[in-house]
């Protein structure tokens, strides 16, 4: 799903554009390599460090959010240098690590799309029984499998070393232009337009429910524990719609590109073609960063952990991080960590 990683070996337009790159790409991958390695760690961490904050959940977000950070350290590395110096690492790497991009993303695609139905279910059915952490293991471990036998594994069979122009490319020869277009189509439609719709779907139920739910309690009379239910609905609503329309920004240009290469080349021939490739390929790997800046921004769970504790640290007390972070009032004479103790904690991680 790299959308031009793997072409046939007379199909390399896009290397031609080496210029649109030259200038635009290095600050672009830095900040989303960047950005993407600290903020899966620190999710990753925030979600392992606290006892109440190990739900199913939050393990799928774990999961997503290590095919994230293989997606920023090895994908988009490996795009640049590719596109800069060509394939650097010869013809076994290209045939084991190469197909790994594409695992990596798929990953990505099934666990979020995992976590939609799971949030779909807590919304609507939140009385059937919950997810185990050995389920969530076994589906956390199913995803990785399924993700390498349905991208890595055919991709790998055909991945070989060509030079181009002087330079090693790592491309996936095909035995005809018609194979090909059905490889990539089938990338599009089960990996980009099925997940989107599935997670299109959960989500708008999840928000049509919510929104039943608040119109039906504002008739009956609202008490104060309703009150707090409905702030935290409207939030969980808030967050739904943001990380489904994230989720379509960043990965339907991508899809687009990839069937324009195969079914209507002669438009990408065009000059400005090249920096239009750049800016929706930057799109499509920023989606791996920018999930731990929604999460942290707007899950009270995750943002009143991790980086409360940060800026508690010895000697290190940030006034301003504290005042950004938390929600809960606090006054001169209480110390931070005192009220921190006081606030009771939600075992129930809503995100």
């Amino acid at each position: 799903m790299q959308g031009g990683n793997f072409t046939h070996p007379q199909n390399v337009t896009q290397f031609d554009s080496i210029s649109s790159y030259t200038e635009l790409a290095p600050p672009l991958f830095t900040a989303i390599i960047s950005v993407g390695l600290i903020g899966n760690l620190m999710l990753i961490y925030t979600a392992l460090r606290w006892p109440e904050m190990r739900t199913p959940c939050n393990y799928l977000i774990v999961n997503n959010a290590s095919a994230d950070l293989c997606v920023v350290l090895i994908g988009a590395p490996m795009r640049i240098v590719e596109v800069y110096h060509g394939w650097p690492l010869g013809e076994l790497a290209c045939q084991i690590l190469a197909p790994t991009q594409d695992v990596f993303v798929v990953v990505s695609v099934l666990t979020y799309t995992l976590i939609a139905w799971e949030r779909h279910r807590a919304v609507l059915t939140p009385f059937k029984p919950k997810l185990t952490l050995r389920t969530i293991t076994i589906a956390s471990v199913s995803i990785w499998i399924v993700s390498y036998l349905s991208t890595g594994l055919p991709i790998a069979l055909h991945c070989n070393l060509h030079t181009i122009q002087g330079t090693p490319r790592c491309l996936a020869t095909f035995t005809s232009d018609i194979t090909r277009q059905i490889y990539e189509s089938y990338l599009v439609i089960f990996f980009i337009i099925l997940p989107l719709l599935l997670q299109t779907y959960a989500y708008s139920r999840v928000v049509h429910c919510l929104r039943r739910k608040g119109v039906e309690r504002s008739f009956s009379g609202s008490t104060r524990g309703s009150v707090k239910r409905k702030s935290k609905k409207r939030k969980l609503i808030r967050v739904t719609i943001l990380m489904m329309i994230l989720f379509q920004v960043c990965y339907i240009p991508r899809g687009v590109l990839m069937l324009l290469y195969e079914f209507a080349r002669e438009l990408t021939t065009h000059p400005f073609f090249g920096r239009i490739d750049l800016f929706f390929m930057a799109l499509y790997y920023a989606k791996h960063a920018i999930n731990p800046i929604i999460l942290f921004t707007v899950s009270t769970d995750f943002r009143t952990r991790f980086p409360c504790r940060l800026t508690n640290v010895g000697k290190w007390n940030f006034p301003m991080f504290k005042s950004v972070f938390l929600t809960r009032k606090s006054t001169l004479n209480t110390p931070f960590m005192e009220a921190e103790q006081k606030q009771p904690i939600n075992v129930e991680a809503k995100l």
